[in-house]
């Protein structure tokens, strides 16, 4: 090698070594204030839970009447016995709305079958459920079910006046109620919004009386009913496990039968007297228009239907297990 291609050769050499002496030296870059950063994952709202709620709700109860005989003539005074308080010719005289007075037909004087007629009562409500909710992993769909059991304070005893005769009411001592539901919802992080849907059954124990008689209309209080929920409500995670919710729901209980445990047909007693007076069927003895079930050939069978619809808010604590 000759000497001027020596010394090329080492120049070379020495800028190399020192381009990496250089290199050394400079500063370590840093990454950009604009570069993407990992994002925690949002609450997921998958678990079992266990909530307490408490509430107020407003029930109507419906009746309607699917069994009368009391259209029968001999519910009210006869022929004569009318024609003597001055009845005139085609009139009956009967007791319509718990007082003896001229009408066209038996039946202006009593509830018929299809009479229908309602009453509200309103009341706190107390209770618990379980249920299970399923998030997948990044995804705003929440999916669930839910089952709960509570208590309802609803009672009123003379309410609803019927639509022909205003001394024949109703009854309701409603004690609990339930449901089983699913539940559909979309989830902001800690926030949920739901809808939810299912069955229903609910103890009203819900009864017609009459309490104008001397032996009384009075049906068996309803059992149990079944119905059905819809609603919607929202939720919010306060922790990873403590969950505040409040929900609107309307609970529908169709109508259930209920039987009479005891009645008597308003008609003068007895209709058949010979001694019929205006002093003792007019309307100075109106306390007269009573009879007992064994005295009158036109007693039979009286019973109606009761229904329920319920408008239920209620907030509640749960924990997610």
């Amino acid at each position: 090698m000759t000497s001027k291609s020596a010394r090329v050769a080492l120049s070379v050499l020495a800028m190399a070594f020192a381009g990496r002496a250089v290199a050394a030296d400079l500063p370590t870059s840093k990454p950009s204030m604009f570069s993407p950063t990992p994002i925690a994952e949002d609450f997921n709202w998958s678990g079992s839970y266990g909530n307490v709620y408490v509430g107020y709700n407003s029930t109507t109860t419906t009746a309607t009447e699917v069994n009368n005989v009391s259209d029968n003539a001999a519910n009210c005074a006869s022929a004569a016995q009318a024609a003597a308080v001055g009845a005139a010719a085609g009139q009956y005289w009967c007791n319509v709305n718990g007082s003896p007075k001229f009408t066209s037909t038996p039946t202006l004087s009593y509830n018929q079958v299809g009479s229908s007629w309602s009453t509200t009562t309103q009341g706190v409500t107390g209770g618990f459920g379980v249920g299970y909710l399923y998030q997948a992993p990044r995804s705003h769909l929440v999916l669930g079910a839910e089952a709960d059991f509570n208590y309802l304070g609803n009672y009123q005893s003379f309410g609803g006046k019927a639509p022909n005769t205003d001394d024949t009411t109703m009854g309701v001592q409603a004690n609990s109620f339930g449901t089983a539901r699913l539940v559909a919802g979309y989830a902001w992080d800690r926030f949920l919004a739901y809808s939810t849907a299912g069955v229903a059954f609910g103890n009203f124990g819900a009864w017609v009386q009459d309490q104008d008689t001397p032996v009384g209309i009075r049906t068996t209080p309803t059992a149990t009913q079944w119905g059905f929920a819809v609603g919607g409500g929202a939720a919010y995670a306060m922790t990873d496990h403590w969950i505040l919710k409040g929900e609107y729901m309307l609970l529908d209980f169709p109508a259930a039968g209920g039987k009479t445990t005891g009645y008597a047909n308003l008609t003068c007693l007895p209709s058949t007297d010979a001694n019929f007076d205006a002093g003792v069927c007019g309307p100075g003895g109106a306390g007269n228009w009573k009879t007992n079930p064994l005295s009158n050939p036109a007693t039979g069978s009286f019973s109606w239907k009761m229904g329920q619809v319920m408008n239920l808010m209620r907030v509640g604590v749960g924990y997610k297990f």
